[in-house]
């Protein structure tokens, strides 16, 4: 890797955490709004998908792309679709059962089962892990979730039963946001050239549009959306301004797993999200950190220097052997 393409990559990152910070710092200020409660599942759902879709779309046409230049078959955006869409709705609707920080707090279990996603269906000859691998993977997850945990608690649910079904949707969202990334490396950007990252998302979210359209009508909610933005009409401001935020930090994911892969790209996304807790604890929420978030700071960083060192140990490894996952 040469200098020029580490900085590249080093500012995606950057861009990556501040997007992301600017994504639920929004999103929570929406979700939290009195009366938007109801509207958690396909409205929000379509939200994205609709302003997704638009903003990849002015992306492309501003770099001169054309549909003519389209190499990856439409079926396989197709996939990409179906499970960003369950990812999503799933994880919308565990809302209505548990808080977001649990809901947070569920997500950060996802490098684990992407690693075991990417040997299932790419072979041990392209992603290859061993034990340390997945205790660092594991022990970043555990120490942001007791420092969420130590917080919030798990919550959010009136009674034990509403509990169970917002953790086992939340559970099926991550599973679903795991194949998305998995997927992506496996089909889309193993191609000679990959798509460009605004064309997989202008595909993907376009046929996701077509399903969280038609959950969004066949639900109450179209009344209910109406109802709220006839008294709220300031909040589609704020969730234009979100879906900005949004796209910006789902297309720095995109760039990320089609530069070093899923596993990666999900390890990524974890150091992400302590960033994110500790922003939204100490800046939105205005709290001082506690003993449970330095217990959690101190796994998470456990965690840390593990996976960096048996990513330095596999190193003269991976290099003699050809791989579309750089490490």
């Amino acid at each position: 890797m040469t200098a020029k393409q580490a900085a590249s990559h080093a500012l995606i990152v950057v861009f990556f955490v501040a997007a992301s910070c600017g994504f639920t710092g929004s999103q929570e200020l929406i979700v939290e709004t009195p009366g938007f409660k109801p509207l958690h599942r396909a409205f929000l759902t379509l939200s994205h998908s609709l302003s997704y879709c638009t903003f990849a779309a002015i992306e492309l046409l501003k770099n001169g792309w054309s549909p003519a230049q389209r190499r990856t078959p439409l079926r396989d955006y197709a996939v990409v679709a179906v499970l960003s869409f369950c990812s999503v709705f799933l994880a919308n609707s565990s809302l209505g059962h548990i808080d977001y920080s649990t809901r947070v707090m569920i997500k950060c279990s996802k490098p684990v089962p992407t690693m075991l996603l990417s040997v299932a269906l790419m072979g041990r000859d392209r992603t290859s892990y061993g034990a340390l691998d997945y205790a660092g993977a594991l022990l970043l997850g555990v120490g942001l979730s007791v420092a969420i945990v130590g917080d919030a608690g798990v919550g959010g649910a009136a009674d034990g039963a509403s509990l169970l079904v917002g953790l086992c949707l939340a559970g099926a969202s991550v599973v679903s946001d795991c194949l998305v990334a998995t997927f992506e490396q496996w089909r889309v950007f193993s191609r000679d050239p990959p798509p460009a990252p605004a064309e997989l998302m202008l595909y993907t979210y376009a046929m996701a549009s077509t399903y969280s359209l038609v959950a969004f009508l066949a639900s109450d909610e179209p009344a209910l959306a109406y109802a709220f933005l006839s008294r709220q009409p300031r909040m589609l401001a704020k969730m234009l301004t979100s879906e900005v935020f949004g796209y910006a930090s789902i297309g720095c994911v995109v760039r990320l797993v089609a530069a070093f892969g899923a596993t990666n790209a999900e390890l990524a996304k974890t150091t992400r999200k302590a960033v994110v807790f500790l922003f939204s604890f100490c800046v939105i929420e205005g709290r001082a950190l506690g003993a449970a978030q330095a217990r959690g700071a101190c796994v998470f960083v456990a965690g840390t220097l593990l996976l960096a060192y048996t990513r330095r140990r596999a190193a003269p490894k991976l290099a003699r052997v050809p791989t579309t996952e750089p490490l």
